[in-house]
C-alpha cells in the first residue's frame, strides 16, 4: 500500500500547495514560447520533483488542448500521462545530481539528448540536487541550455540555489519553492484527510505545522503516524504519540511567573524523550510570531507580554538554544531561562530535611514592610544586600536545627569516600527511572555522610525545590537501598554557584591534563 504523501501527490498544476508556484508554472505552460529549463529551488518536501513531473505531462499529454477541461492542465488519462504517473517512461529521465555530478555524467547525457524521444513527443531531463554538479559539469551543461534541441526540456531540483552558477540560472525559468504558510499546509493535509475519511480535531493542524516547519512531505508523513492508530485524530494522541508540544503552555506559565510549573513541564518533556533541538525552534518560532503580531497589530493576543519582555524572552531562548548544543545536560539550558524569568527563586525556598519520616516545617524570612520601605528610599542596593546576607544566615541556621532534629537514628554502611566511589553506579541505576533526576544530582555535589544523614549540594534553586518532592525523594531512597541495604535520610543544600564554576574548572583542567598524557 503506498504512504499518503505518494498516494496524494499532486498530480495537475491546481493540486500544487503553493499558491506562487501554481501561477507561475501556468504563465510559463500557457506561453507561446515555452522555456527549455525550469529551476525549481526551494527546502526539501515543498513539492519541486511533483512539479516536475506534472511539467512533463503537460508538455507530453496526447490530449489536445481544445479538449481538455484546463488548456493548460495534463489530462493523466492517456497513455503518455500514466506512464510518467509510473515513473515508466524512458523519455523522462530522472538524473541525481549528487551520484552523477562529474564532467563524463553531462557529456554522456549531452550526447543523448540529440536523439529523438522514443515514446513521448519531447524527451524530459530532470536532474535532482543539480547544485553538487562540480565546475567543469556546469559547463559543460550550460553548452547544452544555450541550445537545446527543440524535443528536449530541461528541470532543474535544488536546495542550494547559491551554489548553481549565474549563467545557469539566467537561462532557466526560475520558480522558488517557498515555505508554505498555514492554508497551503491546512489545504494539503485536508486532501489526505478527506481521502481516507479521517476525522481530525482543528488543533492537530496547529501542532503539525509548528512540528514540521512548513514542510509537505513532512506533514503528510506525520498525520499518517497519527492515522495508524485511528481514523480519529485528536490532541491527546498526538501527544502520546510525539510527546507534548504546547509551546504556548509553557510561555504562559513564564508569563505568570509560575516557575514550578514551568519545570514540570521541562521535566514532562524529557521523561517523554523529546528532541530539545525541535523544542528550542518551536519556542522561537512561537515567540517570532508573537513578536510580528505585536508590531503589525499592537497585541499579542491571549498572551499578556509587551513587547520589550518578549524581547528580553526571545534572547533568553537564543543563548539557551546555542547552549544547549554542547551542554552535557539536555535540560539545563531551558531550566535557566526558566530561573533567569521568574527570578531569583533561591529566597523563596527554604532548606528542608525531606524524608519518609521526617519533614520539618520550613522556616519563613519575614521582613518589615516599614523598615523596607524606608530603606528602600534611602539606597535600595543596601538594603538588597541586608536581605540576603539576612536569609543566609537564616538558612545555615535552619540546616543546623533540622539536623539537630533529625537525631542520629543509626549509621549509614558507607563513608563520604566510599559513596563518591559508587556515585556513578548510583546515578546509573536512577536514569531507567527518571532521566531529569539523573541529570540533577550529575550536576550536583556530594557533601557528607553525618550518621544516617547524606547531605547533597545543589546549585539551582529549581533543582533543590524539585529533588525535595516526595517522587524523586523515593526514586533516590528505593534506589539508594537496593545497592548499599539502607535508607538515608536526606539533606539538600544549596550552594554557591561560583564555588561550582571553580570546582567545575578544576576538573576540566585535569580531564584536559589527563588527555594529553594519554595521546602524549
Amino acid at each position: 500500500m503506498s504512504t499518503f504523501y505518494l498516494k496524494y501527490r499532486p498530480q495537475i498544476i491546481d493540486e500544487l500547495d503553493l499558491e506562487k508556484v501554481r501561477t507561475q508554472l501556468k504563465q510559463a505552460l500557457s506561453a507561446k514560447s515555452i522555456p527549455h529549463a525550469f529551476l525549481f529551488s526551494g527546502s526539501r518536501g515543498l513539492g519541486k520533483t511533483s512539479a516536475a513531473r506534472i511539467v512533463a505531462k503537460t508538455l507530453n499529454c496526447e490530449l489536445p488542448l481544445t479538449k481538455r477541461s484546463d488548456s493548460i492542465e495534463p489530462c493523466n488519462q492517456c497513455q503518455s500521462c500514466l506512464t510518467i504517473t509510473k515513473d515508466s517512461s524512458i523519455d523522462v529521465i530522472e538524473i541525481d545530481g549528487a551520484s552523477n555530478r562529474g564532467i563524463d555524467d553531462i557529456r554522456a547525457l549531452r550526447e543523448t539528448v540529440n536523439l529523438a524521444p522514443i515514446q513521448l513527443k519531447t524527451k524530459v531531463y530532470i536532474i535532482d540536487e543539480v547544485h553538487m554538479l562540480t565546475k567543469e559539469a556546469f559547463n559543460a551543461l550550460l553548452k547544452t541550455l544555450e541550445e537545446p534541441p527543440s524535443h528536449v526540456y530541461f528541470i532543474l531540483a535544488t536546495t542550494e540555489p547559491h551554489k548553481i552558477p549565474e549563467t545557469i540560472i539566467s537561462r532557466s525559468f526560475h520558480i522558488q519553492f517557498n515555505r508554505a504558510n498555514k492554508a497551503e499546509i491546512i489545504r494539503s493535509l485536508q486532501r489526505v484527510v478527506q481521502g481516507e475519511g479521517l476525522e481530525v480535531e482543528d488543533k492537530i493542524y496547529d501542532v503539525i505545522i509548528t512540528k514540521t516547519r512548513g514542510g509537505f512531505r513532512d506533514s503528510v508523513k506525520l498525520l499518517e503516524q497519527l492515522a495508524f492508530a485511528s481514523k480519529k485524530i485528536t490532541l491527546d494522541q498526538f501527544i502520546k504519540l510525539f510527546g507534548q508540544n504546547d509551546i504556548e503552555t509553557l510561555v504562559q506559565f513564564l508569563v505568570d511567573n509560575n516557575g514550578a510549573k514551568a519545570l514540570d513541564w521541562v521535566f514532562h518533556q524529557e521523561e517523554l524523550g523529546v528532541d530539545w533541538t525541535d523544542i528550542f525552534r518551536n519556542i522561537l518560532n512561537f515567540l517570532r510570531d508573537k513578536l510580528i503580531n505585536i508590531i503589525k497589530n499592537n497585541t499579542m493576543d491571549d498572551i499578556e507580554l509587551n513587547k520589550d519582555n518578549l524581547i528580553k524572552m526571545i534572547n533568553l531562548f537564543i543563548q539557551a538554544s546555542v547552549m544547549q548544543k554542547t551542554t552535557l545536560i539536555e535540560t539545563l539550558p531551558i531550566e535557566l531561562v526558566i530561573a533567569q524569568w521568574v527570578g531569583d527563586l533561591e529566597s523563596n525556598i527554604n532548606p528542608k530535611v525531606i524524608s519518609n519520616k521526617l519533614k520539618p516545617e520550613p522556616k519563613t524570612v519575614l521582613l518589615n514592610q516599614t523598615e523596607v520601605k524606608s530603606s528602600l528610599e534611602t539606597d535600595t542596593k543596601v538594603i538588597q544586600h541586608s536581605i540576603q546576607k539576612q536569609e543566609k544566615s537564616e538558612t545555615d541556621k535552619s540546616n543546623g536545627k533540622q539536623i539537630e532534629k533529625m537525631g542520629k537514628i543509626q549509621t549509614l554502611p558507607i563513608t563520604i569516600n566510599d559513596l563518591k566511589d559508587k556515585w556513578d553506579t548510583l546515578l546509573t541505576a536512577i536514569r531507567p527511572q527518571n532521566r531529569s533526576m539523573e541529570s540533577m544530582l550529575r550536576n550536583s555535589a556530594l557533601s557528607k555522610v553525618d550518621g544516617d544523614i547524606l547531605s547533597i549540594t545543589v546549585y539551582y534553586g529549581l533543582h533543590k525545590q524539585q529533588l525535595e518532592s516526595d517522587k524523586y525523594l523515593r526514586i533516590f531512597e528505593s534506589t539508594f537501598q537496593n545497592i548499599f541495604g539502607q535508607k538515608p535520610r536526606l539533606l539538600y543544600i544549596l550552594g554557591d554557584r561560583q564555588e561550582k564554576m571553580e570546582v567545575d574548572a578544576i576538573k576540566d583542567k585535569e580531564l584536559e591534563k589527563n588527555v594529553k598524557e594519554i595521546f602524549q
